[in-house]
């Protein structure tokens, strides 16, 4: 029996959009799984029994790389194992391409593919600018059937480089030559993203998406301010741990600021200020311990879902912004979170041999595609993100694996200041798009 394995990589930074996107709402989408996500990676940890708590850990992560890699994989996808990757990724049940996947709409069902994969164009289109570059490729096995309207529309709408790849003959030579692509296109930020043996000769597609984004702030922090203050933080015991870290200063300046009963809020907006990022963090007064932080991570993830704007800014006269410096690594493997039946995502066929269906990626005419079966194997994503005086570099990576088989200092602070002592949230989008988030549990 011949092993059939896909290999779905994606590569995303800071980035996107300012274009609207009418019905299918893409925007909202991620939003809604940007919120699924940060549940399941931190919420999951602080409810975690004493016999495996670990002192709470730094996130970064890109809904949007990882949406892509999904939006990808789904329009190649059929039948149930459309729909539960469509509600995985936060569109409602009335979205036009879910109620028309029955037998009987099959060419409205198909159009509507199109339609979806047209505005994923519209928000491409609009991504490379002068602090942001995106790159798109497709690696696919030379002697693999691959369906050519699947292909038209990840070359066409995904705006990808298609290039022949001979995994069969040179597994690991193509896999070298994927991750200096990746490398290279995020200013060297994500190595290593796929690791040795995991492109073998059964390897027959490898989807690539690499972005990489450097902005500086609209209104830099001054170097010279910078000063050492301190940031508390929970052990592993939940106690409360003091640490000495950098901090970026401001004072008796104009900015964004926000907040409601427990939470302050500041958004930043960088030179090209159709991008912001938002840090969240509990006011001054509110007791900080492992409840109260739990409490914190809710809010965020309700924050992110919302339907109606939750951080909500005006000008306001800040005495004091103090936000520390910080550089975050983060990786995970997606699988046991998006196909948990008991989880957010519940994506549940597309991992399991005999039920996957991913028929669309294959020739429809090919002789053996009754006998081919794919499905999903393993989901990868990496994450880095920088944050100084002068603005934030970031970049991510998410790779999905896809098998088959033939069968056979403390100041006195008052109201206007804005100040994080603690640990805290943040959100780095582009106009309405989430791009980036991350919380920071820890600093050095």
């Amino acid at each position: 029996m011949t092993q059939r394995l896909i290999f779905l990589i994606y590569l995303l930074s800071v980035f996107i959009l300012g274009v609207s996107c009418q019905q299918f709402q893409i925007p909202r989408a991620i939003s809604v799984f940007s919120s699924k996500l940060y549940q399941s990676f931190l919420i999951p940890t602080n409810n975690s029994s004493t016999s495996n708590q670990q002192a709470p850990q730094n996130l970064v992560y890109s809904p949007f790389s990882i949406h892509t890699v999904l939006s990808m994989t789904m329009i190649g996808a059929r039948n149930e194992t459309f729909n539960e990757i469509a509600l995985a990724l936060g569109f409602p049940q009335d979205t036009s391409f879910l109620s028309l996947n029955q037998p009987e709409n099959v060419t409205q069902f198909e159009q509507s593919i199109k339609d979806y994969s047209h505005e994923w164009s519209s928000l491409i289109t609009t991504t490379n600018d002068s602090i942001l570059s995106v790159a798109n490729g497709i690696y696919i096995e030379k002697s693999y059937p691959l369906s050519y309207d699947y292909l038209q529309l990840i070359r066409d709408d995904f705006h990808s480089n298609v290039k022949s790849a001979d995994f069969s003959g040179n597994a690991e030579a193509e896999r070298v030559d994927i991750n200096s692509f990746v490398s290279d296109r995020t200013n060297q930020l994500i190595k290593e993203l796929i690791p040795v043996g995991a492109i073998t000769s059964d390897t027959k597609l490898v989807l690539v998406n690499a972005i990489y984004f450097l902005g500086e702030w609209q209104s830099p922090f001054s170097k010279d301010m910078t000063t050492n203050a301190s940031f508390k933080q929970l052990s592993i015991t939940n106690e409360i741990l003091q640490q000495q870290v950098p901090y970026m200063i401001k004072r008796d300046v104009f900015e964004m600021f926000g907040d409601n009963d427990e939470y302050n809020w500041l958004t930043l907006p960088y030179s090209n200020t159709n991008y912001q990022m938002t840090f969240i963090v509990s006011k001054f007064n509110l007791p900080f311990s492992a409840a109260t932080d739990k409490n914190f991570d809710q809010f965020i993830a309700n924050s992110l879902s919302s339907s109606t704007p939750v951080f909500t800014t005006t000008q306001t006269n800040m005495r004091l912004v103090r936000i520390p410096k910080f550089k975050l690594e983060f990786e995970s493997e997606l699988s046991n979170i998006l196909k948990d039946e008991n989880g957010d995502f519940k994506m549940i066929t597309s991992f399991e041999r005999e039920a996957a269906n991913f028929s669309a990626m294959i020739q429809p005419d090919h002789p053996m595609k009754p006998l081919m079966q794919l499905w999903i194997d393993k989901i990868f994503h990496k994450a880095y993100i920088r944050v100084d005086e002068l603005g934030t570099e970031a970049a991510a990576a998410t790779a999905s694996i896809i098998v088959g088989r033939t069968t056979s200092i403390v100041d006195e602070l008052d109201q206007r200041d804005f100040v994080i002592d603690r640990p805290f949230a943040f959100v780095l989008k582009r106009d309405d798009v989430v791009l980036f988030v991350g919380k920071v549990n820890k600093l050095y």
